[in-house]
């Protein structure tokens, strides 16, 4: 029996907490693991970031595209997931004083 009372092992789980882009609202996104959603975000994090880790301003779409059986119940979710970076702030010159008039030599 665990400290909480409940028996067995806990469930772990990825939790991203975000905006959703469609209504504006704070939203989360639970990923149980092992699950095909967890496979499939680190999938896409490799895919789609180069392997960096998923950070603020990254878009993840997310879309169940099939209900397989499992054969012990609940079906198995199938996901498909796509990662689109956020766009880098753009950098100032710091060198950069304004004056083009001449070259710097």
């Amino acid at each position: 029996m665990n400290k909480d009372g409940s028996q067995g092992k806990p469930k772990m789980a990825a939790v991203l907490t975000g905006t959703n882009v469609e209504t504006g609202e704070r939203a989360s996104l639970w990923a149980p693991i092992p699950s095909d959603l967890q496979a499939k975000l680190s999938e896409a994090q490799k895919r789609d970031l180069a392997g960096r880790r998923i950070d603020e301003g990254d878009e993840i779409a997310v879309k169940l595209t099939a209900r397989e059986p499992s054969g012990k119940g609940n079906p198995k979710n199938v996901h498909a997931v796509k990662v689109t970076a956020a766009k880098p702030a753009p950098q100032s010159d710091p060198f950069d004083d304004g004056d083009n008039s001449e070259p710097p030599f």
